[in-house]
């Protein structure tokens, strides 16, 4: 081997000797401290630091555990997010909640109600608080608006809300009356606030009430109200109903009821403005109270009063009733069918011509239907599709015409729909919940008075 050679030979060995020993050591510096590569340390002041958590070293790398209810959301050093009330970042980094982020978890809407001729939004969370939007009855004959939602202090998580509409006639101020609130609570009794003037609080008087209260049904799964009424199914399918005497009540006389037994077999009841459906435990549907325009679907068109249920066609298997203003819509597993007033195409069947019979949709296996006064929509694997009444923009459809057969809107998937008579409301299955239509009294909970010809979402906080 040459000169040149063994001098390149012993260079390499001394870089190597170098670099395995570090040049302080090599150099006999012994306080000499070699520059350590970039994410390597020897003790935990090696790595850099940052708020609401702590540097370790383990093997020579650094790492950065985050304090509990903080996070590292950023390229900058720390745990620069709370994430106990984030709802962007709930308990973690880009974990977003619907409504609110609560001790690192969201609590998000899980339900939605309305009544179909109210002004009234409510929904139920995931921790069983109900929340309500627009013209609310307080626990008196008053009302306030809220264009967000309010909490309603109840005394226990809530599986339901009910909601009946006010009334208010100019010409005749004495049969005005506040609307009313009834929620199911986690007990299976039953909640109610709000006027009183016909006896909606199931309390056998007319007369005013502060806070709270019980009609003392027991044991009930399913409640449904209007304006006059409200209604209860129990666990032994037996449905209760309370409040004016009504064609619901099968009486007219003038005077307030508490709860009675209207029928029996009973599964679900929906209320309309002045008529009822119940869904049997048989799959069969019966209707009662005002026949407008057919609504009942007796196959007789005359605005008469039916006082007691009375069987629908000859059908069977249904899973579902809704009833509306003046007309109706029921489904079974592969059908939808809907009866009564048409005048606005509200029963989605190319027309508008009434029907006093149920007549079968073009769409089929619905996964529910909704009803509002003049408008109807039902819902096929998250897709959403609307009929009916636009004047309000109601159908979400971004025009202001009436639509005699369905249209489908522009939604993300949904989960549930309801409908008052001059908006609507979807609750998505992201737990989102979007409203659309007349926004007069806040009834869209989008935080404006701002009626909106298609979905905006309620605001939270």
């Amino acid at each position: 081997m040459g000169r040149w050679a063994k001098g390149l030979a012993a260079g390499a060995a001394l870089g190597s000797a170098l670099l395995a020993a570090g040049c302080g050591l090599v150099l006999g510096l012994d306080e000499f401290e070699d520059a350590l590569p970039a994410g390597s340390c020897r003790t935990a002041a090696d790595c850099p630091g940052g708020d609401h958590g702590a540097a370790t070293c383990a093997g020579g790398a650094c790492t950065f555990a985050c304090d509990e209810g903080f996070a590292d959301c950023t390229e900058a050093p720390g745990c620069e997010t709370a994430t106990r009330d984030d709802p962007q970042n709930c308990g973690g980094c880009g974990v977003t909640c619907a409504a609110f982020c609560q001790e690192g978890a969201c609590n998000d809407p899980v339900d939605l109600s309305v009544g179909p001729l109210s002004s009234i939004m409510c929904a139920i969370l995931q921790d069983g608080s109900v929340w309500c939007w627009g013209r609310l009855p307080e626990t008196s004959e008053e009302t306030e608006v809220h264009t967000s939602p309010k909490r309603i202090d109840l005394p226990l998580p809530a599986l339901q809300v009910a909601v009946g509409a006010g009334t208010s006639n100019g010409s005749n101020p004495s049969l005005n009356h506040t609307a009313h609130v009834c929620a199911l609570l986690s007990d299976q009794t039953v909640r109610c606030w709000g006027g009183n003037e016909l006896g909606q609080l199931g309390l056998g008087d007319m007369a005013p009430h502060e806070g709270l209260s019980d009609p003392g049904v027991t044991s009930i799964q399913q409640i449904s109200a209007n304006s006059l009424n409200t209604c209860a199914v129990n666990a032994e399918g037996v449905l209760y109903c309370w409040g004016a005497g009504s064609s619901i009540m099968g009486q007219s006389a003038a005077q307030a009821f508490a709860p009675e037994i209207i029928n029996t077999g009973v599964r679900h009841v929906s209320m309309g403005f002045a008529h009822a459906c119940s869904l049997m435990l048989d799959g069969t549907l019966e209707c009662w109270g005002e026949n407008l325009y057919g609504a009942l679907g007796l196959g007789d068109a005359a605005p008469s009063t039916v006082p007691n249920p009375q069987h629908v066609g000859a059908w069977t298997g249904y899973l579902q009733v809704a009833s509306g203003g003046a007309h109706t819509c029921a489904r079974t597993a592969a059908t939808t069918q809907c009866w009564g007033s048409n005048v606005e195409g509200q029963l989605g069947l190319g027309s508008t011509t009434d029907h006093n019979t149920p007549q079968l949709l073009n769409l089929s296996q619905a996964d529910s239907v909704t009803v509002g006064g003049s408008h109807s929509g039902l819902m096929i694997g998250g897709d959403v599709y609307t009929w009916g009444d636009n004047t309000f923009n109601q159908l979400g459809t971004e025009d202001a015409f009436d639509a005699e057969s369905a249209v489908k809107i522009e939604l993300p998937p949904a989960a549930k729909l309801s409908f008052i008579s001059i908006a609507s409301c979807a609750l998505l299955e992201d737990r989102r919940i979007m409203c659309w239509g007349s926004n007069t009294s806040g009834q869209l909970g989008d935080g404006t008075t701002t009626t909106r010809s298609t979905p905006a979402p309620v605001f939270w906080h």
